[in-house]
C-alpha cells in the first residue's frame, strides 16, 4: 500500500483539505504535499495521523497485509 496516496483519499472522502490536514498537523503544506507522495511514513507520524483524521491507519495498513497474504497462500 503507498500510504501517501492513501491517505490522500481519505482526505478526499472526508473532504478535508490538504491546506487544513497540513494545519491540523502543525506542517506546512508544501511539506504535506512531499509527504502524501511518500510511499511510507515513520509510525510515530501515521500515529499522529490516524488520531487527526479520526482514522486508523494501522487497521487499513492490517487489513491491505492480510488481503495479499491470502493472495499468496
Amino acid at each position: 500500500m503507498h500510504i501517501g496516496k492513501h491517505i490522500w483519499q481519505i482526505l478526499r472522502e472526508k473532504q478535508i483539505s490538504v491546506k487544513k490536514f497540513a494545519e491540523a498537523t502543525n506542517t506546512e503544506r508544501t511539506t504535506m504535499y512531499h509527504i502524501l507522495h511518500r510511499k511510507s511514513i515513520a509510525i510515530p507520524v501515521l500515529e499522529h495521523y490516524s488520531r487527526v483524521l479520526n482514522h486508523n491507519l494501522f487497521q487499513d495498513l492490517a487489513d491491505e497485509y492480510k488481503k495479499k497474504q491470502k493472495t499468496l497462500i
